[in-house]
């Protein structure tokens, strides 16, 4: 059997979506549909029910999933051996990451580690926190950059460092005088912030109810894009963190200004790994890169 359907039909179940599915493997929706039903042709099951809002696992689904899930891993396993006997010359690494630290943390290392391992392919995939941690729980990703995860059992903090989260705004918006904010200052003015899987929305609902103030945000996104998009236009003001932004700050289209409940207690990025997953030399060295530049990253 083809390890092509397990993929396809692992990620539909995985996102309960064909189109979902469709552009996270870049592959056309009309081939993961016939890859599933060759499945279902084969096991002389149906393996999802069909619903408006998306494609949910039957009974027998449920089972094909967890197998298919472990094939993958001891695919992926198999490979990294293989990988490890060649040393450096050859293997893959998945990172997954959150949005604002793609381009001045992310990029700038794996051209960094590709100066070094010319022949190490990895993928990145952006995702919010949730989405993140999810991914190493579920060994779909070898290293995780994620912003001020909860704790969890499973997963072990490689390296870290402060992510203070700010109010960002147009210069010309009113909030931009001020020298510095409190959460309820912001409730006087329109608002956007990310939606409830990112773990910028986790720390800002939670200071807010320690501070007894009630967001009512005109704009939910789950797009750091988004969010900078409402804040330049004018219309209100966002939470982010300094990296984020930081490329409109320096074209003169936003700027941000301090939050003094994140100054007395700020966020961190932190790169997490899975404590079940062993990795691949590859893994193992970008892991370690990854950790000097976050050192560098938190001295600049």
């Amino acid at each position: 059997m083809s390890l092509t359907r397990f993929r396809y039909f692992e990620k539909v179940a995985r996102y309960g979506s064909i189109r979902e599915a469709s552009e996270r493997l870049h592959v056309a929706t009309s081939a993961i549909s016939r890859q599933i039903a060759q499945l279902e042709e084969e096991f002389s099951v149906s393996l999802f029910e069909r619903q408006t809002r998306g494609m949910k696992l039957t009974a027998a689904g449920e089972i094909l999933f967890e197998h298919a899930r472990a094939i993958l891993s001891h695919r992926d396993q198999a490979r990294s051996g293989i990988d490890d006997l060649l040393g450096l010359r050859r293997g893959h690494v998945k990172v997954w990451s959150i949005e604002g630290m793609i381009k001045d943390f992310i990029s700038p290392t794996l051209a960094l580690f590709h100066q070094k391992y010319p022949a190490v392919t990895a993928d990145v995939v952006v995702a919010s926190s949730d989405e993140v941690l999810a991914a190493l729980l579920e060994d779909e990703a070898d290293i995780g950059i994620t912003f001020d995860p909860p704790r969890n059992s499973r997963i072990t903090v490689a390296a870290q460092f402060p992510a203070p989260l700010f109010a960002v705004m147009s210069p010309g918006h009113v909030a931009a005088t001020h020298q510095l904010l409190t959460l309820p200052d912001l409730t006087r003015w329109p608002i956007a912030l990310p939606d409830s899987s990112f773990g910028i929305r986790h720390v800002v609902d939670t200071a807010a109810r320690a501070s007894d103030v009630e967001f009512r945000p005109s704009v939910v996104s789950n797009s750091i894009e988004a969010l900078r998009g409402f804040a330049r236009a004018g219309s209100g003001t966002t939470i982010l963190t300094q990296a984020s932004v930081e490329e409109d700050i320096e074209r003169g289209m936003l700027t941000t200004i301090p939050i003094s409940e994140f100054l007395i207690r700020a966020p961190a990025v932190k790169i997490c790994r899975s404590k079940d997953r062993e990795l691949s030399n590859a893994g193992l060295e970008l892991a370690a890169i990854l950790k000097q530049q976050a050192a560098r990253y938190q001295r600049s």
